[in-house]
C-alpha cells in the first residue's frame, strides 16, 4: 500500500458534502479552522476564495479548490466581501426571490484529515493552504473529470445507495485532487520526492502495506534496490527521520487506528503493529503520543459518542 492510499484510507474519516447551494446577490460564507479539508466545485458560475496570508483566487465554472489541512478560509461572490457562517448566508439568502439570478452554485464538501492519525503525517503537512485546479486542466485529467461527472450525476437523482456513491466519489476527487498537485510539483525532495523516487516509494509501499515486519535498513535497502548507505542516507534527507523511526511512528499510528476502531485487546494490538509484547506497545504509545493506550482508546470513544449524539 502506497502512502497517500494509506493515508486516505475510508476508515480514516469519510468525505460527505456540506452543501450544494445556489447563491444570489451578495454573499460570503466563513469557514472557520478546524481538522477537515475543505473541497469546493464551482458548478455553475464564479466565486472568490481567500485564505488567510493568501491573495484571493478567482474560481470559474468547473474549478476545484482544496483546502487540505483545514485552515479557516472564505468564499464569496467578491473578493473582498464580508463573511458570515453558512447557516446565516443560507438563512439570507432564502430570503432572496428565486427569480433574481443565481451567480454561483457551489458544492462544498469536507473530511477529516488526520482520522486516527496521532499526528498528521508529513505528507498532509507538506501540502499548501490552498490547491485550485481550473477547469481546462481538470479537463485534461483522465480520472477527476470523470469523477466529478459522476458526482453531479449522483447528486442529481435519487437512487438506492446514492450516499454511499457519493461518499466513495468525494473520496476519489480528493486523491486525484492531492495526486495532481504531487505530479506538478518538483522533485529534488521533501515528501513529494520521496513519493516520486521510485527506490524510496518501493521503501515506504512495503513498510505502509506491512508495518508488523520486522524491516531493518538493510531490507528496506534491499526493497528500493540501493547500498544500505546511499538508502539510508537518501531517506533521511528526504524524508526528514530515518527509515526506523519512521516505521515505528507509522505502528503507533497502526496502532491508534486499532485502538480508535476495534474491540482488540492490547495485546492483540500490539502483535498485529509488530511488537513482541503489550509491555512493549504501551511503553512506546506513551512515549509517542503522551498517553497510555487505554486512555487514548477511551478518549477516542468519547469523541465518538459526542460527534454522534
Amino acid at each position: 500500500m502506497d502512502v497517500l492510499s494509506d493515508i486516505m484510507t475510508p476508515g480514516r474519516g469519510q468525505a460527505a458534502i456540506l452543501s450544494r447551494f445556489d447563491y444570489r446577490g451578495p454573499w460570503g460564507i466563513r469557514l472557520d479552522a478546524c481538522a477537515r479539508a475543505g473541497l469546493h466545485y464551482v458548478e455553475r458560475g464564479v466565486c472568490w476564495i481567500r485564505t488567510e496570508g493568501m491573495e484571493p483566487v478567482r474560481l470559474m465554472q468547473g474549478d476545484v479548490a482544496l483546502v487540505p489541512l483545514g485552515a479557516s478560509h472564505v468564499l464569496a461572490d467578491a473578493p473582498r466581501r464580508r463573511a458570515q457562517p453558512l447557516a446565516d448566508v443560507m438563512e439570507a439568502q432564502a430570503r432572496i426571490a428565486e427569480d433574481e439570478p443565481v451567480n454561483a452554485r457551489v458544492i462544498c464538501a469536507a473530511r477529516e484529515i488526520h482520522g486516527d492519525l496521532t499526528a498528521a503525517h508529513p505528507l498532509l503537512e507538506a501540502l499548501p493552504p490552498l490547491i485550485h485546479i481550473p477547469q481546462d486542466i481538470i479537463r485534461r485529467c483522465p480520472n477527476l473529470s470523470p469523477c466529478l461527472t459522476l458526482l453531479l450525476s449522483e447528486l442529481g437523482r435519487e437512487a438506492p445507495g446514492r450516499s454511499a456513491a457519493v461518499r466513495l466519489v468525494l473520496e476519489a476527487i480528493l486523491v486525484y485532487v492531492i495526486r495532481n498537485w504531487l505530479e506538478t510539483q518538483p522533485t529534488d525532495r521533501g515528501w513529494v520526492g520521496a513519493l516520486r523516487d521510485p527506490g524510496l516509494a518501493r521503501a515506504l509501499s512495503v513498510m505502509h502495506a506491512s508495518p508488523e515486519e520486522g524491516w531493518t535498513v538493510d531490507a528496506l535497502a534491499h526493497e528500493a534496490k540501493m547500498s544500505r548507505a546511499t538508502f539510508a542516507r537518501r531517506f533521511r534527507a528526504t524524508v526528514g527521520t530515518g527509515p526506523s523511526a519512521y516505521l515505528a511512528r507509522l505502528r503507533i499510528d497502526k496502532g491508534a487506528g486499532l485502538l480508535a476502531r476495534t474491540d482488540a485487546s492490547l495485546a492483540e494490538v500490539a502483535s498485529e503493529v509488530g511488537y513482541t509484547s503489550e509491555f512493549a506497545f504501551s511503553r512506546a504509545f506513551k512515549r509517542t503520543v503522551g498517553v497510555p493506550p487505554s486512555a487514548y482508546r477511551d478518549a477516542r470513544r468519547a469523541e465518538a459518542a459526542v460527534a454522534s449524539a
